[in-house]
């Protein structure tokens, strides 16, 4: 899934694994709305993509992402990513396959 992320991403956008199943997506200098354009495009991408798992094994999945805007704010770096790991949260357990924002 990385892989498929990273395609998708600018060359200055970092992505890695943040916890169990889940994934951590900076993108610098990129506003609310382009960044929901992005999540929302990544959402259809993986949704779309078979994976390989082993030879006659071919998987699909879906995720839920959770964006939050840290634009001069007076919240630290990890208060930032747990906002936006508490909007993922909202986003699965509300409507699984799902992009919402903070």
């Amino acid at each position: 899934m990385t892989n498929t992320i990273s395609k998708l991403i600018r060359p200055m956008d970092y992505i890695g694994r943040y916890g169990g199943d889940e994934f951590l997506l900076i993108c610098p200098n990129i506003n609310k709305n382009n960044a929901l354009r992005l999540a929302e495009r990544i959402r259809q991408v993986i949704e779309n993509t078979d994976y390989i798992v082993d030879e006659n094994v071919i998987i699909k999945t879906t995720i839920s992402t959770g964006v939050y805007e840290f634009n001069n704010s007076s919240l630290s770096i990890i208060e930032g990513i747990n906002l936006a790991d508490l909007t993922m949260y909202k986003a699965k357990y509300s409507k699984k396959n799902k992009v919402m924002v903070f």
